[in-house]
């Protein structure tokens, strides 16, 4: 029999200049280990709380056509990992809408496909990026974060934080 121990967990509160903010995330997420406080729980004067924004729309439009695609095309995406790189949304629309109307040109359809998977990738850190946001505040210039990670790894946490924001 096995008993249950809770993990000893610490509470930060992380303050990134803006420009920071994207890379942060991303960071954040691979390392998997923060636990989000939405920012509305913790509001005090001078910060305010970043709302749904348009792009978050715009963005999970486009992931669920193309998770249509790749279902459609029998592909499982479920192992693909989210990349910060280049979101174009014009190139994306494009490249879906070629899928949509390619038949049965199997060249065009494997190079869109792997065109297409590259781009999902990309697409997906952003959507990710934006919900993140929404539990998130903001100042002038900075972006709040606050949430819990286990004590153990405050360390690689940390370690995390100073990468992604250059110390």
């Amino acid at each position: 029999m096995s008993l249950l121990t809770q993990e000893k967990m610490v509470k930060l509160t992380i303050f990134l200049y803006h420009k920071y903010f994207d890379e942060t995330v991303l960071s954040l997420g691979k390392l998997g280990n923060l636990h989000i406080v939405d920012i509305k729980d913790e509001i005090e004067e001078g910060i305010n709380n970043l709302e749904v924004s348009e792009r978050y729309h715009v963005l999970r439009s486009q992931i669920g056509k193309m998770e249509l695609l790749f279902v459609d095309l029998g592909l499982d995406i479920s192992e693909l990992t989210p990349i910060l790189g280049d979101y174009d949304f014009e190139k994306n629309e494009k490249i879906i809408k070629q899928l949509q109307d390619t038949s049965n040109n199997v060249n065009d359809v494997d190079a869109l496909t792997n065109e297409l998977l590259t781009l999902y990738s990309y697409t997906k850190a952003q959507l990710e990026i934006e919900e993140f946001r929404n539990k998130c505040g903001t100042t002038k210039s900075t972006r709040i974060i606050v949430g819990w990670v286990p004590k153990k790894q405050l360390d690689s946490t940390t370690e995390v934080l100073n990468n992604s924001t250059n110390g």
